[in-house]
């Protein structure tokens, strides 16, 4: 790899080369995950590999969204805008500037490749930092079968090398290399990479109710954004009809992402394959109605026990749950909970309502899945509680 400064055309010839990537064949697999728990309900196929391109665009989302929250980038910051040729979304062309918002849009409801190239210069800033951003993303979310491309754009083992075209007032346009160049040589994923990933993306509030619009206005307006190749699409009804072709969900490609909430339920279903696009409706509906959501503690909920103090003294306990807990569980059958109180050591000091006094403590299967903080209902007489870990 050559140590020259990246450049804005080699962000666009990286991307035009990934927007190539895809003919890789996908063995048939899928899975479905929780995204209020971040549970995997059911997968096959996990470690099935993938064509990277929708995985890539979607580490690059996931790092705007650390960016955004490290508020070293807003969604309203102007961002120089990097044209990418043959670009199948939105012609960015006529635009010098666009929000980072609406760059961001661009990507989830079109996959417009103008749109990833210009925020991939901007997230960290430039093209290095950037990918280095991603592999950490990567990393932090433990996807050991996903690589970023170590390859500079411009400089594939073939020698294919990056064209462009004048436009308008002399804005350049970045195309593809030439056909010879298939992909990045070094880019893999794999199925349960993609469902890990996709799920922390959408388990995000504001990337979901991004994700819900059917479109959004870019450049005050001049240009609405229809979602005409969603990066994860997203089932309106809870019993929507299958497509009939791949191009319903994510054009041709033979991995498809969607999400679909119903009755307190929010899943996640990837699904690879030649008829991904197919498959990844049915896996989403057959979650809809196989799983269920059940709140096991209310906020406010008076939640009691008895404990038994280091002096053998037993003693009941009266608190207030001060956060809801639910769970999602099989539509059908009975489901296992255990469940403690956990209180700290006290002194003899009363405790004043809402103060924090403890957390009920849940356990599934041996592990623990949620601790809920509880507070003290009124004022309570001199306290006797001391065991740590009380049951």
């Amino acid at each position: 790899m050559s140590g020259r400064r990246t450049t804005r055309r080699d962000v666009a010839a990286w991307v035009a080369v990934l927007s190539l990537v895809g003919a890789t064949p996908a063995h048939a697999g899928h899975a479905l995950v929780d995204l209020l728990d971040t549970e995997v309900l059911e997968q096959v196929e996990p470690n099935a590999v993938v064509a990277p391109d929708r995985t890539l665009d979607l580490l690059l989302v996931e790092v705007v969204r650390e960016r955004v929250a490290a508020a070293a980038l807003g969604y309203g910051t102007s961002v120089p805008v990097v044209v990418v040729g043959g670009d199948p979304g939105p012609s960015l062309a006529a635009y010098a500037r666009l929000g980072a918002g609406e760059l961001l849009q661009l990507v989830l409801l079109a996959r417009s490749r103008s749109a990833v190239a210009t925020l991939a210069t901007a997230v960290g800033p430039g093209w290095e930092r950037a990918r280095l951003r991603m592999r950490r993303a990567a990393a932090r979310l433990e996807l050991r079968g996903t690589t970023v491309p170590n390859e500079w754009p411009g400089e594939q083992r073939d020698g294919g090398a990056a064209r462009d075209a004048t436009i308008g007032a002399g804005r350049k346009v970045f195309t593809a290399p030439a056909t010879s160049v298939r992909r990045a040589p070094d880019a893999r994923t794999t199925l349960g990479d993609v469902a890990r990933l996709a799920a922390a993306v959408a388990g995000d509030g504001e990337m979901r109710r991004r994700l819900a619009l059917d479109g959004a206005p870019i450049a005050d307006g001049a240009v609405i954004v229809r979602a005409t190749d969603p990066l994860i699409a997203r089932m309106a009804a809870p019993t929507p009809p299958v497509p009939a072709r791949a191009g319903a969900v994510g054009g041709d490609a033979q991995t498809a992402i969607a999400i679909g909430e119903h009755d307190g339920l929010a899943l996640l279903a990837v699904a690879t394959g030649p008829e991904a696009a197919r498959d990844v409706w049915q896996v989403l509906q057959r979650g809809l109605t196989r799983y269920r959501r059940v709140e096991v503690v209310r906020t406010g909920q008076s939640v009691g026990g008895d404990v038994e103090a280091r002096d053998g003294v037993v003693a009941h306990v009266t608190a207030v749950a001060a956060q809801s807990f639910a769970l999602t569980v099989p539509s059908s059958g009975a489901f296992a909970l255990r469940a403690w109180l956990q209180l700290p050591q006290s002194d003899e000091t009363p405790l004043e309502p809402n103060q924090p006094m403890g957390e009920l403590v849940f356990e599934q299967a041996g592990r623990i899945i949620a601790a809920v903080p509880l507070v003290a209902p009124a004022p309570s007489g001199p306290s006797r509680w001391l065991d740590t870990a009380s049951r």
